[in-house]
């Protein structure tokens, strides 16, 4: 049988959790709300310069191209990770894989492998 000080500390922590998620969902929502919280921008260059670019979510199949050359600027994407690919003629293809979540130089650059 629990002492009482036992039982208080139990509910103590208890009140703690619920506090705890009801702050996080908070966020979350707040979040959502702003929407800038949940984007991210991405300056894609290389060397030689102009380049076409394209990119997919990680695990689509379909690459959308960038409608500039590199350098540009990718504004307003959102959090996740992507597969970011130039080409160029005369040069070999490139591609990186690019987690904006968990790499916090937002910028890419491509030297690429001319003839």
């Amino acid at each position: 049988m629990k002492s009482p000080r036992e039982i208080a500390r139990d509910r103590m922590g208890l009140a703690l959790c619920i506090a705890a998620m009801i702050i996080a969902v908070w966020m979350f929502a707040g979040c959502h709300a702003q929407g800038d919280y949940l984007k991210f921008n991405l300056l894609v260059d290389s060397n030689p310069r102009g380049a076409t670019i394209s990119y997919r979510r990680l695990y689509d199949e379909r690459w959308r191209p960038w409608s500039q050359p590199t350098p540009a600027m990718f504004q307003n994407f959102s959090l996740g990770t992507y597969e970011i690919r130039v080409q160029k003629d005369g040069c070999k293809d490139k591609m990186v894989t690019f987690d904006s979540m968990a790499d916090g130089n937002p910028s890419i650059k491509f030297e690429l492998e001319c003839k």
